[in-house]
């Protein structure tokens, strides 16, 4: 029995040292990086996985028949396949093995996390991993048959308890940022269990939640708004997909039409503040940047507190997006709507894969809400889309589970599908006499990657195909009879060549309306829209914030010609500085031979604001390698 519990280890161990080997391969940039603690953290899950793997089999093999094994072996083998398969599509999609914040994804957003694995399976990697499944059920069962379990002397089982005591802290501090010097399933594993831990005690590790808001009392004001304002955002939408910004002929045919017989202005300079939702929706919804705290977001009113300060103004949120995760609707909820709809009060079923509802829903809703207004009375309303968010869903163009639709062809389709929506909308304002009186403001909470820099989607940089964003307002010819509405749409046009970004609308909005930003409030650091904006501008943009600090750490700056920024990936700080002028598409890191004069200016940039001077001198709990030192 003794040989056989050998024989049994041995292969254990065989079979870990190639799935080191091969680890260590596929992350060799990252592996780079690590310093002797990261080699030291790795050896120790190593450890843990023989232990754990051993364990497995001996309970397995504690089962009274071959026939009763099979079923257990067959749970463990898909369990732990899954888990490193999902493990290295996150490292090959995101560069860095699943964090905290990814795996408190799979409480907030459950479809959405088991979705956005589905969606992309493919029928070559559905093979893979039946081969790898059968293989390991093969080896876990014959081990489990072979293998005689050994009692184990005290000292011995003192030692395991002492070891796993000692692990808890190293690993919990490497998986909270990832420096990812372990082995994927040891990484899932304590990365599950900190999350479970967030969800049980209401902890943070995680950081992934808007803030309860405890916003200022904002005084009744003794007037009507001038017009109606209409504020559309979009999701993951892309600037150079547009025609009217140089995309794709007939991608928008209706956008297209509606600009040139309206003269409607739309900003080809136009950037997201965050390439993640959690924190680009709120600052959209709030004129705050990322780059202020989550306080600022407590007290920092939204559009509908605003209007709601004058007379005779309805209000209304119609959004496909679930707004439940991250919670966003007890953040947008404080009772300043007179109608608010979201995926999950909806009523209507959620699209395969994700907890979104289809955005061709949302006219109905519109025309619902114009329907019970008097004619006397104007509206403040948001229509936020999800049709362009992975997998990009058009109603006539379904993701597959076996055969996909390839990304490019289904992201167009859904933009196609996302201009039928918006004809609808502005079809429901024509059927009701609003269109003439509304404005009309567009944009997106960031756009979306697909491998120019060798990343998909959004959530990790701030290159063009991931921050800059199709921005649009559109005052209507009948409104702009009107002397100070057609002052306005000169300001707009005085802007077109601006560098502008989504804390602007909040002004704009507020320009429109003849309101001031309240004094309680934080100050707003965007410009309306609406009025000349004079000189050169300092966009900032950053996916840290109190409400989500933990993913993927970042910012960036707009700076004259040039677009700084500083990216936190798998050990590394890295640099990037590029002209915009000369590189539009961002391929000569210009910032190994920038003048220094330049680096401390932008430095001096970014230490301005506490949350960016902490993404600058940030010190994760392992050695981080700085690439390009600070002057």
């Amino acid at each position: 029995m003794h040989t056989e519990s050998q024989n049994t280890s041995t292969k254990l161990l065989a079979y870990l040292g190639c799935y080191v080997c091969t680890d260590l391969v596929i992350r060799k940039d990252a592996v780079a990086q690590w310093g002797l603690v990261q080699y030291g953290v790795y050896a120790l899950s190593i450890v843990w996985a023989f232990f754990l793997y051993r364990e497995i089999i001996a309970r397995i093999q504690g089962r009274t028949s071959n026939q009763a094994r099979r079923f257990p072996a067959l749970v463990v083998s898909v369990l732990i396949t899954a888990t490193i398969s999902i493990s290295y599509g996150f490292f090959l999609y995101f560069k860095i093995l699943p964090n905290i914040s990814a795996f408190g994804i799979l409480f907030f957003s459950p479809r959405d996390f088991l979705g956005s694995i589905v969606s992309r399976i493919s029928l070559a990697s559905a093979l893979m991993f039946l081969v790898f499944c059968l293989l390991f059920y093969r080896f876990i069962r014959s081990s489990a048959q072979n293998y005689r379990r050994q009692p184990r002397s005290r000292w011995e089982k003192g030692l395991i308890i002492l070891l796993f005591l000692a692990s808890i802290p190293l690993f919990q501090s490497r998986t909270t940022v990832s420096s990812g010097a372990l082995l994927p399933e040891m990484n899932a594993l304590f990365n599950l269990g900190i999350a479970t831990y967030d969800q049980l005690f209401d902890q943070e590790h995680s950081g992934r939640a808007l803030p309860r808001p405890n916003r200022p009392h904002l005084p009744a004001v003794a007037r009507k708004a001038p017009c109606n304002i209409l504020l559309i955002l979009n999701e993951s939408l892309r600037a150079d997909h547009i025609p009217a910004l140089g995309g794709p002929k007939g991608l928008t045919p209706f956008l297209t039409t509606l600009l040139a017989r309206e003269e409607g202005v739309i900003f080809p300079r136009f950037y997201a503040v965050a390439t993640r939702t959690i924190i680009a929706l709120p600052s959209w919804m709030t004129g705050t940047s990322p780059v202020q705290s989550g306080q600022a977001l407590e007290k920092a009113p939204i559009f509908s507190n605003y209007a709601k300060q004058l007379s005779g103004t309805k209000t209304f949120l119609i959004a496909s997006q679930p707004y439940e995760p991250g919670d966003v609707y007890r953040f947008v909820n404080d009772g300043s709507w007179d109608m608010i709809v979201c995926a999950e009060n909806s009523g209507h079923p959620f699209q395969p894969a994700t907890q979104s509802i289809s955005d061709r829903f949302l006219p109905a809703y519109l025309d619902r809400f114009l329907e019970n207004m008097q004619p006397e009375e104007t509206f403040l309303g948001v229509i936020h889309t999800f049709g362009t968010h992975h997998p990009y869903y058009a109603d006539t163009n379904k993701a597959s589970l076996l055969a996909p639709v390839p990304v490019q062809t289904r992201y167009k389709e859904a933009i196609r599908a996302l201009d039928a929506n918006l004809e609808q909308i502005v079809t429901v304002l024509q059927k009701h006499g609003r269109f003439d009186n509304t404005i009309i403001l567009s944009t997106s909470d960031h756009a979306e990657a697909m491998n120019e820099h060798g990343y998909w989607g959004h959530l990790r940089t701030f290159y063009n195909e991931e921050a800059r964003v199709p921005g649009w307002v559109l005052i209507p010819r009948a409104l702009r009879r009107s002397p100070a509405f057609a002052e306005m749409h000169k300001g707009l046009l005085a802007n077109r060549n601006q560098y502008l970004s989504n804390i602007d609308i909040m002004p704009t909005v507020l320009d429109i309306l003849g309101l001031s930003p309240s004094p309680e409030a934080p100050p707003l650091l965007g410009a309306p829209l609406t009025r000349p904006i004079q000189g050169p501008r300092i966009i900032r943009m950053q996916n840290y914030q109190d409400v989500d600090n933990a993913m993927f750490p970042g910012t960036a700056l707009l700076y004259g010609h040039y677009k700084y920024i500083l990216l936190l990936e798998n050990g590394r700080k890295k640099h990037h500085l590029y002209d915009m002028t000369s590189d539009p598409h961002e391929q000569h890191n210009l910032w190994p031979q920038a003048p220094e004069s330049l680096k401390k200016a932008i430095f001096s940039e970014i230490e301005a604001y506490p949350t960016s001077r902490e993404v600058l001198t940030f010190q994760p709990p392992s050695p981080w390698v700085d690439l390009g030192d600070r002057p």
